[in-house]
């Protein structure tokens, strides 16, 4: 009975709640074009924004602060040919927060 006792508090102190994310929509388009949106009622401070292009650093941003409702193009990045992944994370988020996406496809106009 002692054990258990000790153990309850260690085990009670490792589940611990994950926190929620915060609501802006980062997205990155099939041409590049790197966006966030506040949907919400809440505005956001300013922000550091790294996007991914294929788990790789492509560009570096400052999003600036947003009121409710606020969308912003943050940048552009040259994607790649073929199938690729973005993600983009914020220094407003915790580290288990980003958004993500990829393209089947994305086909250059040779003139």
């Amino acid at each position: 009975m002692k054990a258990l006792l000790i153990f309850l508090p260690v085990m009670l102190s490792l589940c611990k709640p994950v926190p929620s994310c915060p609501p802006l929509i980062y997205h990155v388009s099939h041409n590049g074009t790197i966006t966030v949106a506040n949907n919400t009622a809440n505005s956001y401070p300013m922000s550091l924004a790294m996007a991914y292009v294929n788990d790789i650093p492509a560009l570096a941003t400052i999003a600036p602060a947003l009121a409710p409702g606020d969308q912003v193009v943050l940048g552009k990045l040259e994607p790649p040919a073929g199938t690729w992944i973005w993600k983009v994370v914020s220094s407003e988020e915790p580290e288990h927060c980003y958004e993500s996406g990829s393209y089947p496809f994305r086909f250059k106009v040779v003139p």
